[in-house]
Protein backbone atom coordinates (compact mmCIF):
# COMPACT_ATOMS: atom_id res chain seq x y z
CA UNK A 1 0.00 0.00 0.00
CA UNK A 2 1.14 3.28 -1.09
CA UNK A 3 -0.25 6.17 1.00
CA UNK A 4 -0.83 9.53 -1.79
CA UNK A 5 0.65 12.20 0.93
CA UNK A 6 4.61 11.98 1.71
CA UNK A 7 4.47 11.95 5.60
CA UNK A 8 7.07 14.22 4.92
CA UNK A 9 4.81 16.94 3.27
CA UNK A 10 2.48 16.62 6.56
CA UNK A 11 1.94 20.02 8.05
CA UNK A 12 3.32 19.88 11.66
CA UNK A 13 1.29 22.14 14.57
CA UNK A 14 2.43 22.22 18.14
CA UNK A 15 -0.37 23.62 19.36
CA UNK A 16 -3.34 22.44 21.54
CA UNK A 17 -5.74 24.94 20.05
CA UNK A 18 -5.95 22.38 17.09
CA UNK A 19 -5.72 19.41 18.63
CA UNK A 20 -7.57 15.98 17.36
CA UNK A 21 -7.76 12.36 18.25
CA UNK A 22 -5.11 11.57 15.68
CA UNK A 23 -2.68 14.27 17.83
CA UNK A 24 0.90 12.16 17.84
CA UNK A 25 0.34 9.86 14.58
CA UNK A 26 2.81 12.04 12.15
CA UNK A 27 5.55 10.72 14.33
CA UNK A 28 4.31 7.02 14.54
CA UNK A 29 3.82 7.23 10.89
CA UNK A 30 7.56 8.82 10.17
CA UNK A 31 8.95 5.92 12.06
CA UNK A 32 7.22 3.32 9.93
CA UNK A 33 8.24 4.40 6.99
CA UNK A 34 11.68 4.84 8.63
CA UNK A 35 12.01 0.81 9.30
CA UNK A 36 10.43 0.43 5.86
CA UNK A 37 7.31 -1.68 7.54
CA UNK A 38 5.49 -1.97 4.01
CA UNK A 39 8.26 -3.37 2.49
CA UNK A 40 9.00 -5.73 4.72
CA UNK A 41 5.12 -6.87 5.12
CA UNK A 42 4.91 -7.35 1.69
CA UNK A 43 8.06 -9.99 1.79
CA UNK A 44 6.00 -11.81 4.42
CA UNK A 45 2.50 -12.47 2.57
CA UNK A 46 2.22 -15.19 0.37
CA UNK A 47 -0.47 -16.38 -1.62
CA UNK A 48 -1.90 -19.89 -2.44
CA UNK A 49 -3.45 -20.25 -5.65
CA UNK A 50 -5.70 -23.63 -6.24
Amino acid sequence: MKSTTPVSKIKTEFSLRHATSFGGAKIFLEYLEKIKLAKALQGLVTVKYL
